[in-house]
Protein backbone atom coordinates (compact mmCIF):
# COMPACT_ATOMS: atom_id res chain seq x y z
CA UNK A 1 0.00 0.00 0.00
CA UNK A 2 1.13 3.53 -0.72
CA UNK A 3 -0.03 7.00 0.19
CA UNK A 4 0.48 9.93 -2.17
CA UNK A 5 0.48 13.45 -0.72
CA UNK A 6 0.33 16.24 -3.27
CA UNK A 7 0.51 20.01 -3.17
CA UNK A 8 -0.98 21.54 -6.32
CA UNK A 9 -0.87 25.18 -7.39
CA UNK A 10 -2.68 26.40 -10.49
CA UNK A 11 -1.86 29.62 -12.34
CA UNK A 12 -2.20 31.31 -15.71
CA UNK A 13 -0.09 29.20 -18.09
CA UNK A 14 3.49 30.43 -17.88
CA UNK A 15 6.79 28.54 -17.74
CA UNK A 16 8.42 31.30 -15.70
CA UNK A 17 5.74 31.02 -13.00
CA UNK A 18 6.22 27.25 -12.85
CA UNK A 19 9.96 27.68 -12.30
CA UNK A 20 9.46 30.54 -9.82
CA UNK A 21 7.16 28.42 -7.62
CA UNK A 22 9.87 25.76 -7.41
CA UNK A 23 12.49 28.33 -6.48
CA UNK A 24 10.26 30.11 -3.94
CA UNK A 25 9.02 26.98 -2.14
CA UNK A 26 12.27 25.04 -2.41
CA UNK A 27 10.24 21.97 -3.37
CA UNK A 28 10.88 19.70 -6.34
CA UNK A 29 7.92 19.69 -8.76
CA UNK A 30 6.59 16.65 -10.57
CA UNK A 31 7.51 16.49 -14.23
CA UNK A 32 5.12 18.28 -16.56
CA UNK A 33 4.28 17.80 -20.23
CA UNK A 34 6.99 19.75 -22.03
CA UNK A 35 4.85 19.98 -25.16
CA UNK A 36 2.65 22.65 -23.57
CA UNK A 37 3.11 25.66 -21.31
CA UNK A 38 2.43 24.58 -17.68
CA UNK A 39 -0.59 25.92 -15.79
CA UNK A 40 -0.26 23.65 -12.75
CA UNK A 41 2.66 23.04 -10.42
CA UNK A 42 2.65 19.81 -8.37
CA UNK A 43 4.87 18.48 -5.61
CA UNK A 44 4.36 14.92 -4.40
CA UNK A 45 5.54 12.82 -1.46
CA UNK A 46 4.97 9.07 -1.73
CA UNK A 47 5.03 6.89 1.37
CA UNK A 48 4.84 3.17 1.88
CA UNK A 49 2.73 1.63 4.57
CA UNK A 50 5.65 1.21 7.02
CA UNK A 51 7.08 4.71 6.60
CA UNK A 52 6.80 7.12 9.55
CA UNK A 53 3.84 9.49 9.79
CA UNK A 54 4.06 12.46 7.43
CA UNK A 55 2.13 15.53 8.58
CA UNK A 56 1.51 16.68 5.01
CA UNK A 57 -0.93 19.50 5.82
CA UNK A 58 1.45 21.26 8.17
CA UNK A 59 4.52 20.59 6.02
CA UNK A 60 2.89 21.91 2.84
CA UNK A 61 1.18 24.84 4.58
CA UNK A 62 4.48 25.86 6.19
CA UNK A 63 6.13 26.02 2.76
CA UNK A 64 3.29 28.22 1.51
CA UNK A 65 3.03 30.46 4.55
CA UNK A 66 6.76 31.06 4.76
CA UNK A 67 6.73 32.26 1.16
CA UNK A 68 3.30 33.93 1.07
CA UNK A 69 4.48 37.39 -0.09
CA UNK A 70 6.51 36.00 -2.98
CA UNK A 71 3.68 33.69 -4.05
CA UNK A 72 1.26 36.64 -3.94
CA UNK A 73 3.57 38.51 -6.31
CA UNK A 74 3.05 35.64 -8.76
CA UNK A 75 -0.73 35.94 -8.37
CA UNK A 76 -1.09 32.79 -6.26
CA UNK A 77 -4.09 32.94 -3.89
CA UNK A 78 -6.10 30.44 -1.79
CA UNK A 79 -8.22 29.39 -4.73
CA UNK A 80 -5.05 28.34 -6.59
CA UNK A 81 -3.87 25.91 -3.91
CA UNK A 82 -5.09 22.38 -3.26
CA UNK A 83 -3.80 19.55 -1.07
CA UNK A 84 -4.35 15.96 -2.14
CA UNK A 85 -4.17 12.71 -0.22
CA UNK A 86 -4.48 9.60 -2.38
CA UNK A 87 -4.36 6.30 -0.52
CA UNK A 88 -4.16 2.80 -2.00
CA UNK A 89 -6.09 0.29 0.05
CA UNK A 90 -7.66 -3.15 -0.06
CA UNK A 91 -10.43 -2.66 2.48
CA UNK A 92 -12.25 0.16 4.23
CA UNK A 93 -10.61 3.57 4.23
CA UNK A 94 -11.47 6.49 6.53
CA UNK A 95 -9.88 9.92 6.60
CA UNK A 96 -10.33 12.61 9.18
CA UNK A 97 -8.99 16.16 9.19
CA UNK A 98 -9.48 17.79 12.57
CA UNK A 99 -10.51 21.47 12.88
CA UNK A 100 -7.07 22.59 14.03
CA UNK A 101 -5.45 21.17 10.88
CA UNK A 102 -8.17 22.54 8.63
CA UNK A 103 -7.79 26.03 10.13
CA UNK A 104 -4.15 25.91 9.00
CA UNK A 105 -5.38 26.00 5.40
CA UNK A 106 -6.35 29.69 5.64
CA UNK A 107 -2.84 30.82 4.78
CA UNK A 108 -2.93 32.78 1.55
CA UNK A 109 -5.66 35.30 2.38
Amino acid sequence: MKTFYQLQITFIANGNTFNAISEITGLQPLEHDNSKVPDTWKHEVVQSENDPYFDFINVFVNHLETNRAQLHELGIRNENVSLWLVYEYDGQCNMEFDPVRLSELRIMV
